[in-house]
């Protein structure tokens, strides 16, 4: 079991990138293949609002748009062609992202949102 993070321009995006990389199955929006769940969160907040004692907003959060997603495999995801070839997607493959769907490194992030229950084993690449 492995975790990845990613973030996409927005969730239009990061549907087109999970369909091409086999995350999703058919079947309709939140329909996954066995062993690939996913959790979309959206925007995150990146510094958070600076507060003051009455409740004052003395200094607004700065947020990051971008759509944000937690993917969870448990078993690679794979594709059968029209000749029965079965073709698996690598961890590798999806962690390079594209120019609009980015791999998050999990060293980057300080403050992850919603962990999986029982926390989250990140996939790093092997240097």
């Amino acid at each position: 079991m492995m975790d990845l993070m990613y973030r996409a321009t927005d969730k239009a995006t990061w549907d087109a990138y999970a369909t091409a990389m086999n995350l999703t199955a058919t079947g309709g929006e939140n329909t996954y293949p066995l062993g690939c769940y996913i959790d979309e969160i959206g925007p995150v907040v990146t510094t958070p609002a600076v507060i003051s004692e009455d409740g004052t907003i003395l200094t607004p959060a700065v947020m990051d748009d971008r759509h944000h997603v937690n993917v969870r495999i448990v078993h690679l995801p794979q594709s059968v062609d029209e000749e029965g070839t079965v073709t698996v997607t690598t961890m590798a493959d999806l962690a390079a992202g594209n120019a609009d769907v980015e791999w998050v490194d999990p060293a980057t992030v300080d403050n992850p949102r919603r962990i999986w229950a029982g926390g989250m084993r990140y996939w790093v690449p092997e240097v």
